[in-house]
């Protein structure tokens, strides 16, 4: 099995570093998108890496948050289903 070195990666990255990309979910999936996000967040090596990646976390949790308050919940319930997940998520790790 071929390896990819670092010097590839970055080769490859580099050349479409610049390309957009488009990604379609159904409703449904939207809220399993913002929960997946905010555990790799909350993951220790997540939280270690660098602005680029803390940005497109952000990034992608405004969106799931601005789809949600385009569907009719509040600014607040929005807060809330936050709120829920970080609840559920400490009473799952103790």
């Amino acid at each position: 099995m071929k390896q990819v070195t670092n010097e590839r990666y970055a080769e490859i990255l580099d050349t479409h570093k610049n390309n957009e990309y488009h990604l379609v979910l159904k409703g449904w999936q939207v809220p399993i998108l913002h929960g997946l996000i905010a555990l790799a967040a909350d993951h220790p090596g997540i939280k270690a890496m660098d602005q680029p990646t803390k940005q497109l976390i952000a990034q992608v949790r405004l969106w799931c948050k601005d789809k949600f308050r385009s569907w009719g919940f509040t600014p607040q319930q929005v807060e809330y289903l936050d709120k829920m997940r970080e609840e559920t998520h400490e009473a799952n790790s103790k």
